[in-house]
């Protein structure tokens, strides 16, 4: 029997495990997903799958899931606005084809669909609580060893475990270098910013120079996702690492877009909880 390994059990080695399944469904192969969390669960925000990736989860049959939870645009892709007065600059909208699907949707949510789609198609195993820590080439399989001392060999890696791969030190080694950027992600409830919000869409960018503010629908309508992109010196940054935990307070966030329409003051506001804060970087391609 042929084995695959995928380290890393979040969006890409899940969509991996799936596809691997339904190309080569009556090949002799076992499929192992490692995943280094305890547990899933319910952390992230919003995830934008435009019209290619969206034509790959169609392909693997999720279309009909995904629909349930996708947030609605209006045939909107995203409307593109002055950060002071909200003045429309551009619209970009949706192809009416059914044929180019799209899908904005809350990424633990997205995830639930996939986890609960490779065990309806048994088409991985999954396995928790494993931190992959090294790989060794034995000639025609590799040794995996995990955190918790275990260790498992397979004829194929496939590398999924995220900005501190251990699986991508083995392919390329490369050093991160600062997008100039930091991202502040967080949620709102629909319901609680629907008053104070003066437009017809919630897909909408207040744009400014070195900074923009993002939101767009997810959870069927009933989250507003909030991206707020701030350029940054590398000097005035304090903790710097790439992480997908850190976090910072709302009002951090709202002294950035002070000068932004009270619109944008309004979502900040209403945001429920603390928002993430990622520091952007920049990796070269991978080589072919």
């Amino acid at each position: 029997m042929f084995k695959i390994a995928i380290v890393g059990g979040e969006l890409g080695g899940l969509f991996a495990a799936l596809s691997i399944h339904q190309h080569l469904p009556s090949q002799d192969i076992q499929v192992d997903v490692y995943e280094q969390a305890p547990e899933y669960k319910e952390i992230g925000a919003g995830v934008g799958i435009g019209p290619n990736a969206a034509a790959l989860a169609v392909k693997l049959g999720l279309r009909e899931k995904l629909a349930k939870i996708t947030g609605t645009r209006g045939g909107i892709w995203l409307s593109f606005r002055r950060f002071d007065d909200g003045l429309d600059v551009h619209t970009v909208k949706i192809p009416g084809d059914a044929n180019t699907p799209h899908f904005s949707l809350h990424r633990a949510e997205f995830l639930q669909v996939l986890i609960d789609t490779v065990k309806e198609r048994a088409a991985a195993t999954l396995h928790t609580n494993k931190q992959c820590e090294s790989l060794e080439d034995q000639g025609e399989t590799i040794l995996l060893t995990f955190a918790d001392g275990t260790t498992t060999s397979a004829n194929l890696v496939i590398g999924a475990d995220g900005i501190h791969s251990v699986a991508r030190e083995h392919y390329v080694r490369d050093t991160p270098q600062y997008g100039k950027m930091v991202v502040y992600r967080g949620l709102c409830k629909t319901e609680d910013i629907a008053d104070g919000w003066p437009l017809d869409t919630y897909a909408t960018v207040f744009m400014a120079p070195g900074k923009h503010f993002l939101t767009f629908p997810i959870s069927s309508d009933k989250v507003v996702n909030v991206v707020a992109f701030v350029t940054t010196p590398w000097e005035d940054l304090g903790e710097v690492k790439e992480s997908w935990t850190l976090t910072s307070d709302k009002s951090a966030v709202a002294d950035h877009f002070k000068d932004f329409a009270p619109a944008v003051q309004h979502v900040i506001q209403k945001m429920r909880t603390n928002p993430l804060k990622w520091i952007l970087f920049d990796r070269q391609p991978s080589p072919e």
